[in-house]
C-alpha cells in the first residue's frame, strides 16, 4: 500500500518540479533587456524571438475585470455550478452534494512597460502565467426553479440550457486579475514589436519581478525534482520489502473452488467468472449477503463451453444467498453473479463469492449429464415445497414491484 501511495505522488511532484523547471529554463534562456532596447532593435531578441524585460505599467486601455469592474492588465472568471441528487447505495438512500465547472471567461489586454528607456507594448490578450489575485468570490443560491439570468456582481450571466440531472442549488462566480498598475516583469516571444504568448507556452508576467520570480521558480522546481525522484525511487523497496496486505478480492479465472473472497458488481448484467473445473464431484456455489441496508439480490446462472445454461438460483427471496448444490463433470463454465432485478446502486453491489468441492456425485449421475441434482430443472424454475431455490416465471419479489 505504501508504495502504492508513494508510485502515485512521487511522478506527481516530479511532473510538477518539470513544469517549474522548464519555465526556469525559458526565462534564463530568453535575453533581458531595456523596454526602450527592445522598441527600438527587435534584433536583440534570440533565435526564436525570445525577449524578457521590466518596467511600470502604462495601460490607458486595460480591460475592465466582469465582476469587480476593476481595471487590469488581464482576468479570469469560473464559473462553478453546485449540485445535489439523491443516490442509493447499498448503506440505503443518501444525499450527494457536488461541484461542475460551467466556463471559465478570460480576457486580456494591450499596454506597455517602460523602465524610462521608452516603452515597449505587451500582448496579453492570447493568456498569461500569472499570479493572480482574487478581487471577486460570489455564490448565488438557487431554489427550487432556476433563473434564467444571474448577476455576479457587474457581470450578468444567462444560465446554461443542459445543467444536468442533478438539481442545482447554487451558481459561483470567482474572479482572478493581474492589476494595472505598477511594476511588472514580461518574458515572452517579440512578435511585430511586441511581447505576447509564445506558441503553445505561456505569456510569462509578474509584479514580483524577474530576480524574485527566477529565485522561487528555482526553488519550486528543484524541490519538485528531488522529492517526486526520491519518492518514486523509494515506492521499488516499499512495495518489495513493506508489509504484503492480503488480497481478499476474487479472481476472474476460478480453478476447481475459492475460498470466501469479496468482489463487488457495478454494471446491470452482473460479473462474470470463468470455472474451470478439473475433478469431477459435487460443488457448492454460494453468493453470501453483507450486512448493509441495501443488499444485492444474489442471483447466480452457471452455463457450459457451449453457453447452455446448466445452473441456476437466486435465493428465493430478497436478502437471502444464492445458493447452488450440483454435480458438475470436468470442464469450462461460465458463472455470472447480478441482482436479481439486473438493478444497480451508487459505489456497485459488494458480496462475497465461495466454490467449495464437497466429494464425489452420487453413481448414478455420474457421466449422465454436465449437472445432475433432485433440485428443479436450471433452464424452467419452479417452485418448491422447502426453500425455494429459484424464482417461477410469474414470481416478483416483494421489494422488485
Amino acid at each position: 500500500m505504501l508504495g502504492a501511495i508513494l508510485l502515485v505522488i512521487g511522478p506527481i511532484a516530479l511532473a510538477v518540479g518539470l513544469v517549474f523547471f522548464f519555465k526556469l529554463k525559458r526565462m534564463a534562456a530568453a535575453p533581458f533587456h531595456k523596454t526602450g532596447e527592445i522598441a527600438q532593435n527587435p534584433a536583440v531578441a534570440d533565435a526564436k524571438g525570445m525577449v524578457s524585460t521590466e518596467g511600470q505599467i502604462v495601460a490607458p486601455n486595460a480591460v475592465r475585470a466582469p465582476c469587480s469592474g476593476q481595471p487590469c492588465l488581464y482576468y479570469e472568471v469560473t464559473i462553478e455550478r453546485e449540485w445535489e441528487k439523491m443516490v442509493t447505495t447499498q448503506q440505503g438512500t443518501k444525499k450527494q452534494t457536488g461541484t461542475t465547472k460551467v466556463t471559465t471567461n478570460k480576457g486580456g489586454a494591450m499596454f506597455q512597460l517602460n523602465d524610462g528607456s521608452g516603452a515597449v507594448s505587451i500582448d496579453a490578450r492570447e493568456g498569461v502565467d500569472a499570479d493572480l489575485s482574487k478581487t471577486h468570490d460570489q455564490k448565488v443560491t438557487i431554489g427550487m426553479t432556476v433563473p434564467g439570468e444571474i448577476v455576479f456582481g457587474q457581470m450578468r450571466m444567462q444560465t446554461p440550457v443542459n445543467l444536468g440531472p442533478e438539481r442545482t442549488t447554487a451558481f459561483k462566480a470567482t474572479e482572478k486579475i493581474l492589476a494595472a498598475q505598477g511594476n511588472l516583469y514580461a518574458c515572452g516571444k517579440l512578435v511585430n514589436g511586441a511581447i505576447a504568448k509564445p506558441g503553445w507556452t505561456s505569456l510569462i508576467l509578474s509584479h514580483r519581478g524577474r530576480e524574485a520570480l527566477v529565485g522561487s521558480t528555482k526553488t519550486k522546481a528543484y524541490a519538485g525534482i528531488v522529492v517526486g525522484s526520491l519518492l518514486t525511487v523509494g515506492s521499488i523497496p516499499a512495495f518489495v520489502f513493506g508489509p504484503k496486505v492480503e488480497d481478499t478480492g476474487c479472481p476472474s479465472a476460478i480453478k476447481d473452488t475459492v475460498q470466501l473472497c469479496d468482489d463487488r458488481i457495478t454494471a446491470a448484467d452482473g460479473k462474470d467468472y470463468t470455472w474451470t473445473v478439473s475433478k469431477a464431484g459435487m460443488y457448492t456455489i454460494r453468493i453470501k449477503q453483507p450486512k448493509v441496508a441495501n443488499p444485492i439480490d444474489s442471483t447466480l446462472t452457471v452455463k457450459d463451453s457451449k453457453g447452455q445454461q446448466v445452473g441456476y438460483n437466486d435465493g428465493g427471496q430478497p436478502g437471502a444467498d444464492a445458493l447452488l448444490q450440483r454435480a458438475f463433470d470436468v470442464g469450462t463454465y461460465n458463472v455470472n453473479v447480478r441482482d436479481y432485478a439486473h438493478s444497480t446502486v451508487e459505489g456497485g453491489y459488494s458480496y462475497q463469492l465461495l466454490i467449495s468441492y464437497d466429494g464425489p456425485a452420487p453413481a448414478a449421475s455420474v457421466g449422465t449429464a454436465t449437472i445432475t441434482s433432485a433440485l428443479p430443472s436450471a433452464t424452467t424454475p419452479a417452485p418448491s415445497a422447502a426453500k425455494a431455490t429459484s424464482h417461477p416465471p410469474t414470481t416478483v419479489h416483494p421489494k422488485k414491484k
